[in-house]
């Protein structure tokens, strides 16, 4: 009984470790956005399908995305929490802009692009 339970142990950990070696992202751009009162927008690269996009300070913003470079974000977009991160699935083969704005005060959007492993 107590080999049993022994190799199962090393099953388990051996099928973890297994895991562990894929998970993550293979990042391939990395971009900024400066954000204000006054929306702003940057284009993305169609490098990868996953998005992690980070608000750097404590300030709230609000983040809209579309393939038309012309895109605003207004302060009834998607939320994002001070030192939030969310992370995007973005089609492929389509350039996508992505635009912010904070009700008050600035940020930073740091934006990491790439493909995820599960």
């Amino acid at each position: 009984m107590l080999r049993i339970f022994g190799s199962m142990a090393i099953l388990i950990a051996l099928c973890g470790g297994a895991n562990a070696q894929y998970a993550g992202l293979t990042p391939c751009a990395a971009k900024s956005l400066s954000v204000t009162t006054t929306t702003g927008n940057v284009a993305l690269s169609s490098c990868g399908p996953t998005t992690i996009l980070y608000n750097t300070t404590s300030q709230e913003a609000y983040y809209n995305m579309s393939s038309s470079s012309s895109v605003t974000a207004t302060t009834s977009s998607f939320y994002i929490p001070g030192g939030g991160f969310i992370v995007l699935q973005i089609p492929a083969g389509t350039v996508w802009t992505l635009a912010g704005i904070t009700p008050t005060s600035t940020t930073v959007f740091k934006i990491v692009q790439g493909s995820a492993k599960p």
